[in-house]
């Protein structure tokens, strides 16, 4: 099994979770088409995204396959939307696709065979854009929001206390410990803003590993007080360590 089929199985099953977490919130809900309204079409459409992910994950009609994954994917986030009546699907739906649609329209956008492995790098260089775009763009509105307030540890604190109090598992206690210092969690906050605004770095390949370190430990940190965010763990590994492609590991 070669790096690249580990890679993109990783990603598959990213994307797998992304529909996992968008389809069921459209169950039963009446402003939802009919397919995505039933357990049933639901399922449907479950089996059908693996399907087509599993063929892109083997490099069986690629083209097709990313297609219909990614139309399967659409459907599952706008009926999240109108069930949940929200402007936007869930940010693992909304990051994953996101770099897997930029991938994808250049990897397989129609060029003769001398000019794939071009294509290919592009490829992958604009699925780190995407990715660094989403990071950037994700700070910009916490500072248009909040402004610099945002790191104050002592709302973070608050946070962690409306959502842990009474509970006494050891992550709910290792958050209520935290909330009683905030000072810790103004530094943690401080981290993840100046991560986010540091996203550009991923667009160096030099930079791009040691980046994408920096994103762990912040996902790390987002578990352990917040909650579990697999794209920020599967994302920068899959695209720093040599993405959908091979061509991306020359290119990494």
């Amino acid at each position: 099994m070669s790096a690249t089929t580990v890679r993109r199985g990783a990603f598959a099953l990213l994307l797998l979770l992304a529909f996992v977490l968008s389809a069921p919130r459209a169950v039963h809900m009446p402003d939802v088409p009919l397919l995505m309204r039933t357990p049933v079409g639901c399922l449907a459409l479950g089996v059908l995204l693996g399907a087509a992910l599993l063929a892109f994950v083997a490099r069986r009609l690629e083209a097709p396959a990313a297609a219909l994954a990614l139309v399967v994917l659409f459907a599952a986030a706008h009926a999240e939307m109108l069930g949940r009546r929200v402007e936007m699907a869930s940010v693992t739906t909304v990051m994953s696709v996101a770099v897997f649609l930029g991938w994808a329209l250049v990897a397989f956008w129609p060029a003769g065979p001398e000019a794939r492995d071009q294509q290919r790098r592009l490829a992958h260089e604009v699925a780190c854009g995407v990715f660094a775009a989403t990071l950037f763009l994700a700070a910009l509105a916490k500072l248009s929001n909040s402004g610099l307030s945002w790191v104050d540890g002592h709302r973070h604190a608050w946070l962690l206390l409306e959502k842990n109090i009474g509970h006494t598992d050891v992550i709910a206690r290792a958050r209520l410990w935290l909330a009683e210092h905030p000072t810790a969690l103004t530094l943690a906050a401080g981290y993840a803003l100046s991560v986010e605004l540091a996203a550009p770095l991923f667009l160096f390949e030099r930079l791009r590993k040691g980046y994408a370190v920096a994103v762990l430990l912040l996902a790390a940190g987002i578990a352990l007080t917040l909650f579990f965010q697999p794209e920020l763990f599967v994302l920068p590994v899959v695209l720093a360590w040599g993405g959908l492609d091979d061509r991306g590991d020359s290119a990494s």
